[in-house]
């Protein structure tokens, strides 16, 4: 079975031979973040208890999570039938070198990792299963992986899983892959600063910046064009087809990206962190751009204005909230058996446990609210203990020590019900416009030069594929 090492921030092998392993493992837990220590004990079988299973091999890009790795685990031990196996897509050491000069090193390296996996996949050599590809669209296509909707239409009935989540996962109408984890992009702020909208068009954006912002751009304080054209393209990427499937750079979406990046954000060499908006370590600054994980940033805002929400960043048609899948999962085309490959589906679904260490939003609505009100008891019990030792609440409130009311998480949840967009979008194509489009932010070329030149790279490498 897959040995999750999400469980174990150390390990060591204490004792081995032939037959027998003893490891001592150290982990974290997540409900009490108390280090906790314990024996695992590694016995040979007298015959495998797997023989006789099909195999589905799981491919996956970057690291597997805590809710993955456990269904896994899970699944094999409690499936009769089948056997999943992890086999894992990275770069290697020529891969990784070629990527040292690029512009958009996370795009380059993801660009290169997907590809070699849909070259498996078109070769016939590629895994039954997907982990980890939902922010990747280049895989959303019939030719690539199966349309789940009708199956998450049968198992799931309506409000058990996000279904906002779900539909903003979809293209043109059909759910490719499934986030299994998600977290949340947006702007905190006074709830009465939204005017009731859940998102804002550009022109409302920089109303925005100006009457409440002072000026200070929550999607760029420090400046920074292209950085911030990678945190808005994303959200907008599928505008930039047409209903054929071929690229549309030429349809005014991308230059209002473009030229409000240029108008409005200072320049300033990539590569600085986008700020999270936390600062003094127990509060977090309205009006600043997050990525929410969890009901955590959301509470740091809570404690002194308790009608907070999260809005879209800027976009062309005002558009909600978008979400990065933290995780997530996908059945190939060419999968050996379907009908086991959606058995792991579903129990990587309806397990709560799965979700018992995992710290981002699951898809799963009842995992999420448990995580929420996990997290809340934490930091309540945090203020017991200090307010035992304090003169006042008003001293543990000048520490940015505050008790959070349960009742936030209803809150919490609704917001993240409002979610209607999705950051997926296609690495190759995203290397190709941080390659043309700084000519553009530095003067060199016109708008409608650097559309041109993308617009001819990105439809060569859709054709190529």
């Amino acid at each position: 079975s897959y040995c999750n090492p999400a469980l174990a921030k150390t390990g060591c092998i204490v004792d081995a031979n032939d037959d027998h392993y003893a490891i001592l493992l150290d982990y974290v837990d997540i409900g009490t973040n108390q280090n906790k220590i314990y024996f695992l004990t590694l016995d040979k079988a007298s015959s495998n208890p797997n023989a006789g299973k099909t195999i589905l091999t799981a491919g996956f890009t970057g690291d597997i999570d805590f809710s993955i790795g456990t269904a896994i685990s899970t699944f094999n031990q409690t499936n009769s039938d089948y056997f999943v196996i992890a086999k894992s897509y990275s770069l290697d050491d020529d891969e990784e070198d070629s990527i040292e000069l690029s512009i958009n090193q996370n795009a380059s390296a993801a660009a290169i990792i997907t590809n070699n996996l849909m070259m498996d996949m078109l070769n016939g050599d590629g895994p039954d299963i997907l982990i980890n590809t939902g922010n990747y669209s280049q895989f959303n296509s019939d030719e690539y992986l199966m349309d789940l909707s009708s199956f998450i239409d049968e198992e799931f009935s309506d409000g058990i899983l996000f279904d906002n989540v779900i539909e903003a996962s979809k293209t043109n109408g059909k759910l490719y892959q499934l986030p299994t984890t998600f977290l949340v992009n947006g702007i905190i702020l006074d709830a009465k600063n939204s005017n009731g909208n859940v998102g804002f068009t550009f022109d409302e954006y920089n109303t925005y910046v100006s009457d409440t912002c002072n000026g200070s751009n929550p999607i760029a304080p420090d400046g920074g064009r292209l950085d911030a054209f990678n945190a808005l393209y994303p959200i907008m990427s599928e505008l930039m087809y047409d209903e054929d499937g071929n690229v549309d750079f030429e349809n005014g979406v991308f230059e209002q990206i473009a030229t409000y990046c240029l108008e409005n954000i200072g320049q300033k060499p990539s590569g600085f962190v986008a700020p999270s908006g936390v600062q003094d370590g127990m509060t977090l600054k309205l009006n600043s751009f997050v990525q929410v994980s969890n009901i955590l940033p959301y509470l740091l805002a809570n404690p002194m204005l308790h009608d907070v929400t999260l809005v879209g960043i800027p976009s062309v048609d005002g558009r909600g909230l978008s979400f990065t899948a933290n995780s997530s999962v996908a059945i190939s085309v060419s999968c050996c058996d379907e009908e086991g490959a959606k058995a792991f589906v579903k129990s990587l679904l309806t397990n709560e446990k799965n979700y018992d260490q995992a710290f981002e939003n699951p898809i799963l609505v009842s995992a999420a609210t448990d995580l929420s009100l996990k997290i809340i008891k934490y930091y309540n019990e945090i203020y017991d203990i200090n307010l035992e030792h304090a003169s006042s609440v008003a001293d543990l409130n000048s520490l940015g020590i505050y008790r959070y009311d349960p009742a936030l998480v209803d809150n919490y949840i609704a917001i993240l019900k409002t979610v209607n967009c999705s950051t997926s979008a296609d690495m190759n194509i995203l290397v190709i416009i941080d390659e043309e489009i700084q000519a553009y932010f530095a003067g060199q070329k016109s708008i409608n030069d650097v559309i041109s030149i993308i617009q001819s790279r990105a439809q060569t490498v859709v054709d190529e594929r």
